[in-house]
């Protein structure tokens, strides 16, 4: 359940696309054609105010660093299309029901920050791979955003709010000098180098780490309103039931080779047919977040 603060992320995706510009351009391909096909993932977390801001400082500085610093001409080519994912940390192992609560105001904040792509943590992902009951729900609480909520009638609402203002300025200079010293390094790749990378990381994960446990900084489940663990919910173990059939699955497949087992393709899917009067079928199916496997015996 940690996560880095907003600067250190978006610094990070900055250096990481002007190293990929910069090879780019090596290989002489248009700057325009670069911006347009660049399409970066942000992190949202709980901070809902800050997460908002952060998106909307991002897309300040991209905007001005692909018209100013590559020379960007194509007005989508200075557009961030970014990609908001609710990541797993904000999820917690105690109380995990309230993490349904938590993507939902996560994803709104990526929703008003500008992302162009949402993506939800499943509420039980502290706990194993997640069921698809969790996957629905997180897919559903996406759906509400989208087509019951109205924040998508416009875009940018909260622009023109004193403290989003404040705040988006904020970031986006506490963004812009980490790029900055970042590029005075040499750029990512040295900075993940010389270990500077792994330094700000494990110093800010640590940060966090103290303010949860000191309470300065309230998880709810965690270090405030807990409640006994033999009245929490525990949410279905599916990774080892999916351990279990994989291992059955695999085992079966070993066995069916030995016996004249012949091996098909389909979109999306693998399938194993034993072509001998008793047709057996392994698939694996794609669901949205892991490949399910089902096995089915027809006799």
């Amino acid at each position: 359940m940690l996560e880095l603060s907003s600067a250190h992320a978006v610094s990070g995706l900055y250096a990481c696309r002007d190293e990929l510009i910069r090879e780019m351009l090596k290989r002489s391909v248009d700057i325009n054609a670069i911006g347009r096909g660049l399409s970066p993932v942000v992190a949202l977390d709980r901070d809902f105010f800050e997460h908002i801001a952060k998106l909307r400082a991002a897309r300040r500085i991209w905007a001005r660093t692909m018209k100013e610093k590559w020379g960007a001409t194509d007005p989508k080519a200075m557009c961030l299309r970014a990609h908001g994912v609710v990541v797993g940390t904000v999820c917690t192992r105690q109380q995990p029901l309230v993490n349904i609560a938590r993507g939902g105001i996560a994803g709104l904040a990526g929703i008003l920050g500008g992302c162009m792509g949402l993506q939800v943590a499943c509420y039980d992902e502290t706990w194993s791979t997640p069921t698809e009951e969790a996957e629905r729900v997180a897919i559903r609480t996406q759906q509400v955003l989208r087509y019951e909520s109205g924040v998508t009638s416009v875009a940018d609402p909260l622009a023109g709010s004193y403290y989003v203002e404040w705040l988006t300025s904020k970031l986006e200079e506490e963004i812009q000098a980490m790029v900055d010293k970042i590029e005075g390094m040499g750029g990512w790749m040295a900075a993940l180098q010389n270990g500077w990378v792994h330094e700000e990381v494990k110093k800010g994960l640590l940060d966090i780490q103290r303010k949860i446990d000191n309470g300065e900084r309230t998880v709810v489940g965690v270090n405030r309103f807990q409640i006994p663990t033999e009245e929490d919910f525990k949410p279905k173990l599916y990774a080892l039931r999916i351990l279990q059939m994989s291992i059955n699955i695999w085992m079966t497949i070993g066995i069916l080779r030995k016996r004249g087992i012949t091996k098909t393709s389909r979109r999306k899917s693998r399938t194993y047919k034993r072509q001998l009067p008793i047709p057996v079928k392994i698939s694996f199916h794609m669901y949205s977040r892991h490949w399910k496997p089902t096995l089915l015996l027809q006799r």
